[in-house]
């Protein structure tokens, strides 16, 4: 190739187009009177020589003029290589994948600057009081893209507010079909021939002579559809037409003609059902798009409620977490106090501090849960995650029954739900698909008619002008077109497959019927069960904190074990968040319900408004802008849910269970060592007593340092060092061993350390119990260990190692009985 892209061997001639072309000899062409004053190869009134090109040379040149267009057109294609073309004719093949870097392409700012919160970095969040019905109007303000509930997050359902307006667009696309159509044809046609003849002068010359016809053909009409499928148009137009180098009656000649013609399809194309039956389409497919939308703004409302209910239970499951480590904390600081006083063995203050540990993961847990609710429900609303607030729920969940009529349940759900009206308009599309494929099927059959007015002028020899009226001659035509494919296999099956799926969109309705009912029954069971749950529930929380009470009182007097404690915190929290729980899914399953029925918009004051906007229409600039609908936003102005001024968690009855901080202090009262005294009342020399009425000195829980658990250290575990020395391999022996070899410190009168036997002495006894009479015990047997290993006190049942009955009680050594 040679330089910008031309052949080699024809470089050097498109370089060079000046260059002249090989010669023939002079011709000498006869003079003779042009009429149309044109020249052809000679002067007009004298002998001219003309040179005349020799065949390869004219072939040459016009080579070398296709060159250059190609070499054009590839510097062109080619040019972006180094630099982007002005304009681009030619496009390479697109060999490799290009794609911009992302830095090249356009970015917008996420997210909000404040950071979001979470277990670790918390905030401090000014509280923002919320009420149900300003988060459901928040939600429908900010709800371009419907936003719905999934699980702990909200999702993008895919509808937008645009789309009603955006089918709507359609029913004007259908129904432009039937506007009326200009047209206007405006040709200039021009044609030259040239034709040899003998020379008059030298017959064996011979002469080329042209000539040329030029004519302007002008049409304008307008056509126009009915609903009957017929067409008819109007046309008027013109063609005149000359001639050069001919000697004609007339020049210039034209024939003005008029027109009026009506073609109307008899079979296919023919009748309204078949020729509205796409306008009918259109509209009902904006009627689809518009309840698919309040479908999906009917579970927006009911996510929302689902979400604020569920923040509420969450905040409620949080402050029973904190009540729990409380217990839990107040059970080990009294449970360490026993141990360091000899009174409980090291088992039960490891599952005193196995429990709180559990009860402040579970209590990270739940702050968790409520900072993901609240971030779920800003998310539903369309809030950022974090902006320095707090969302607080204000409004009281509903306490009274809901008691359902089960016929008009069903006859609200068969007359408002979206989707059951969406899978009747889906049947209703498909049979007038029906109209028009059953339509398309029969032959094609036209009847035509047509009437044509024209006339006659133009120029004579002369030059006078000479014409006729446009009436002078008329032309008719009338006529029946018939087209068909043979066999109509391809209307047929389409036809066939509408059949078929009609036969199964009304499946689909039945179905959609079937499944309406299944979940109003479903709703209205969970709505009753979640009522007599919160009923239950409620009695349970009750019975939960009276016993509660009993046995940390119990624990307290060393009357019952910590694991009954233990459970009994348990039970009383998971009692209050069960009790919440029940109550706030009460009030989602009857915002479930309604949503059931399809009004659960209806109830909440929702109705749907049309924006409109400006556009440009077929009138051009130069008038005003006409409104079409741009989108189908919803509005909220009702007031349906009560609120106060406090948030929605306290309305539960959350009282916290005294601890005996909290309870009245208890007088001094004086102590005795019994343990230090000998077999026969006197001193044990083995063991240091303490002075007469004096006490243990108890220490309270340290505090919790940075990183840490806020425990202090464990005893020696049963089976190593302690403080007794070595001790045998038995764990639990050991532990049996530590507690009963060191002595207990009985208070005299202490109503915290209390028995059946201290109750018939005169002891204060707790609030509600009720003493019974000491129950027989069994002798204890001899043990190689010594009699310590089998002095703890026992439960009810036989021992372990000597299968005897166990004592009933283990306040015979306490107290001496």
């Amino acid at each position: 190739m040679g330089k910008q892209g031309f052949p080699a061997g024809v470089a050097s001639d498109a370089a060079n187009p000046t260059k002249s072309p090989k010669l023939r000899h002079p011709e000498i062409r006869p003079n003779f009177p042009d009429p149309y004053n044109r020249k052809i190869g000679h002067n007009r009134h004298d002998r001219s020589i003309t040179p005349i090109m020799e065949p390869s040379a004219s072939r040459s040149l016009l080579n070398s003029c296709l060159w250059g267009l190609l070499g054009l057109g590839g510097w062109l294609s080619v040019g972006h290589v180094h630099a982007q073309p002005p304009i681009p004719t030619l496009f390479p093949e697109q060999t490799v994948v290009e794609a911009r870097p992302a830095e090249e392409l356009p970015t917008e700012a996420l997210g909000s600057p404040e950071h979001p919160r979470s277990v670790y970095w918390k905030a401090a969040d000014q509280p923002l009081l919320l009420s149900l019905d300003e988060a459901i109007r928040i939600a429908l303000a900010n709800d371009d893209v419907i936003r719905i509930l999934a699980g702990n997050t909200a999702i993008a359902s895919g509808r937008t507010i645009y789309d009603p307006a955006i089918a709507n667009t359609t029913i004007d696309v259908q129904n432009a079909r039937f506007d009326p159509t200009l047209g206007i044809s405006n040709n200039w046609n021009r044609n030259e021939g040239g034709q040899g003849f003998f020379d008059p002068l030298n017959p064996g010359q011979a002469v080329i002579v042209g000539s040329g016809t030029g004519n302007y053909d002008f049409r304008t009409g307008i056509d126009k559809v009915n609903a009957l499928g017929g067409t008819a148009s109007l046309a008027v137009g013109t063609s005149p037409i000359w001639f050069r180098n001919a000697y004609v009656p007339l020049n210039n000649v034209s024939q003005p003609a008029a027109e009026l013609s009506y073609r109307q399809p008899l079979l296919q194309g023919a009748g309204t059902a078949a020729n509205l039956a796409p306008i009918v389409i259109a509209r009902i497919g904006t009627e689809r798009s518009f309840y698919q939308l309040k479908d999906t703004v009917q579970e927006q409302v009911r996510s929302v409620v689902d979400g604020y209910w569920n923040l509420v239970v969450a905040r409620v499951d949080v402050w029973v977490r904190r009540r729990q480590v409380e217990q839990a904390e107040e059970a080990l600081r009294v449970g360490e106090a026993r141990f360091r006083g000899n009174i409980n063995d090291i088992a039960q203050v490891a599952q005193a501090r196995s429990a709180l540990a559990n009860f402040r993961a579970a209590l990270v847990t739940a702050e968790a849960n409520v900072i993901q609710r609240e971030a779920a429900l800003r998310n539903l609303l369309g809030l950022p995650p974090s902006d320095g607030t707090e969302l607080i729920p204000v409004t009281d969940p509903r306490r009274d029954r809901y008691v359902s009529d089960w016929n008009a349940l069903c006859d609200l759900a068969a007359e408002y739900r979206p989707d059951l009206i969406d899978l009747e308009l889906a049947l209703q599309a498909d049979q007038q698909s029906l109209i028009i494929t059953s339509n398309n099927a029969q032959p094609r059959v036209d009847a035509l008619a047509l009437y044509r007015w024209k006339g006659l002028y133009g120029v004579q020899p002369d030059g006078s002008f000479l014409d006729t009226s446009l009436n002078e001659f008329n032309d008719w035509t009338l006529g029946i077109n018939l087209s068909m494919p043979l066999g109509l296999r391809q209307t047929r099956a389409q036809m066939r497959s509408t059949e078929l799926t009609i036969a199964r969109d009304q499946a689909n309705l039945r179905q959609g019927r079937h499944a309406a009912v299944h979940q109003l029954a479903t709703t209205t069971r969970l709505v009753d069960q979640a009522y007599e749950q919160f009923l239950a529930y409620t009695e349970a929380r009750k019975a939960a904190r009276v016993n509660l009470q009993y046995q940390t009182a119990l624990f307290e007097n060393g009357r019952t074990i910590y694991l009954n404690v233990l459970q009994a915190i348990t039970d009383w929290g998971n009692t209050i968040s069960s009790e919440a729980n029940s109550l706030t899914l009460y009030n989602t399953q009857l915002a479930t319900l309604e949503r059931q029925t399809g009004t659960i918009l209806e109830t909440h004051g929702v109705y749907f408004y049309e924006e409109q906007f400006g556009s440009r229409g077929p009138r051009g600039r130069f008038t005003s802008d006409r409104c079409y609908p741009l989108s189908l936003r919803p509005d909220y102005s009702n007031q349906r849910y009560p609120t106060s001024e406090r948030p929605s968690d306290e309305s539960f009855e959350l009282e916290k269970p005294k601890s005996p901080v909290d309870r009245d202090p208890l007088p001094e009262l004086p102590y005795r060592d019994v343990d230090s005294e000998g077999p026969d009342g006197g001193p044990d020399p083995q063991r240091p007593s303490l002075p007469e009425g004096t006490a243990p000195d108890f220490p309270t829980l340290s505090p919790g340092v940075e990183g840490g658990t806020g425990l202090p250290p464990l005893p020696p575990i049963p089976g190593t060092q302690s403080r007794r020395g070595r001790l045998d391999d038995n764990p639990f022996a050991g532990a049996r061993q530590t507690q009963q070899s060191t002595g207990l410190i009985i208070p005299e009168g202490n109503n915290r350390l209390q028995s059946p036997r201290s109750a018939q002495q005169g002891m204060v006894q707790p609030a509600g119990y009720e003493s019974r009479p000491p129950q027989p015990t069994a002798k204890l047997p001899e043990d190689p260990r010594g009699a310590a290993a089998i002095r703890a006190p026992l439960s009810t049942g036989t021992t372990r190692d000597t299968g005897k009955p166990r004592k009933t009680s283990g306040w015979k050594r306490l107290f001496g009985g």
